[in-house]
């Protein structure tokens, strides 16, 4: 299954950040073999969220979506060649695969369905992080190839009124089920889920948030989103008192659950997690 983690503007609700941490969430608490890569160009914070590839090596010619683009034109893609070209960020559970570096977008316009293809066969779930906005030709590939669209939102006005007025909505939305995400998510504000809810009438079962959090930024800083996450699983809750990692945790897997739910997988549960 693919989910495709997309949004209507630029940098603004941490789109790539969140399709990272909720796809090492769902490989640390599930058994499942989860596939993340992006499309854009260049290095992101899925290419640098993890020790073992940093942004200096994103350019070395090793594996990747090119690679696997020139085993498409060659027609020699297989599961095994696409699992072969992904980094290893957790053994057996999670695979980066770096996005595009230096093949054109048509090329890789017309490899994305094969891709697609063999991502469905090796892994029980994909995740795409894809450029913002409805007219970049990639993004619309990713978003008609996928099985379910992930809204990444924030409660910032100015970008909530023209999405849910439907002058920034991709035709895919009105087909692909789909769930909104608010990123770094402010619980202070009065632009509350539940008045965004009331405001444009989304049904509280799609709309989600991932709060702000400081140290999880500090983790992406230092290679080291795994690790944090690791961590921040053992936090425990005080009585009425509010803690910044329980509280992302939580928001995390709030998230991937019901983006299992709505894709209908049902990965067993990690022992112990």
């Amino acid at each position: 299954m693919i989910a495709a983690f997309w949004g209507p503007v630029p940098g603004q609700a941490g789109t790539s950040s969140h399709a990272a941490a909720v796809a090492a969430m769902l490989a640390l608490d599930y058994q499942l073999r989860v596939l993340v890569t992006q499309t854009q160009q260049g290095p992101s914070l899925l290419e640098t969220s993890d020790s073992s590839r940093g942004a200096e090596s994103f350019l070395d010619g090793r594996g990747g979506m090119d690679a696997v683009e020139r085993l498409v034109n060659c027609g020699m893609l297989t599961p095994e060649g696409l699992r072969d070209n992904t980094d290893s960020v957790i053994l057996g559970r999670l695979d980066l695969l770096q996005g595009p570096a230096t093949c054109d977008e048509e090329s890789l316009e017309k490899a994305l369905p094969l891709l697609a293809e063999a991502a469905k066969r090796h892994y029980d779930l994909t995740l795409i992080d894809v450029g913002s906005g409805k007219d970049n030709r990639l993004t619309r590939t990713v978003l008609e190839l996928a099985d379910l669209i992930v809204v990444s939102l924030n409660q910032n006005v100015s970008v909530l009124e023209p999405f849910f007025g439907k002058r920034e909505w991709p035709s895919a939305l009105q087909s692909k089920p789909h769930l909104y995400l608010l990123g770094r998510y402010d619980r202070h504000s009065r632009y509350s889920v539940k008045k965004i809810s009331g405001m444009y009438r989304v049904p509280a079962k799609q709309l989600f948030a991932i709060p702000y959090n400081s140290k999880f930024l500090d983790a992406q800083n230092d290679r080291r989103v795994v690790e944090y996450l690791l961590r921040a699983t053992q936090a425990k809750q005080g009585f009425l008192e509010y803690n910044e990692e329980v509280s992302f945790i939580s928001s995390l897997r709030e998230a991937g659950d019901n983006l299992l739910k709505q894709l209908a997988l049902s990965p067993r549960a990690e022992v112990g997690v």
